[in-house]
C-alpha cells in the first residue's frame, strides 16, 4: 500500500515551495513534469501540479 497525501506543489502560477520542500521537490522537477505531459517548457497552461502518493506528478492544464 501506498501511504501519505497528494501535494499540491504549482497551483494557479504559484510553487508552493513548503510543500515542494517536505517532499524534496525541486522546480526543476516540476517543470520536467509538465514538459513530460504536455510537451511544453512553459507553465502558462498549467492549472496545477500535483505529486501523487505513488511519486509521480500529475498536471491538469487550464481549461479555456
Amino acid at each position: 500500500l501506498v501511504v501519505g497525501d497528494e501535494r499540491v506543489v504549482f497551483s494557479h502560477g504559484q510553487f508552493n515551495e513548503r510543500e515542494m520542500h517536505a517532499a524534496l521537490l525541486t522546480r526543476t522537477d516540476v517543470y520536467e513534469s509538465v514538459r513530460q505531459a504536455t510537451g511544453a517548457c512553459d507553465l502558462k497552461d498549467v492549472d496545477a501540479a500535483i505529486l501523487e502518493r505513488n511519486g509521480q506528478v500529475s498536471v491538469i492544464r487550464k481549461t479555456h
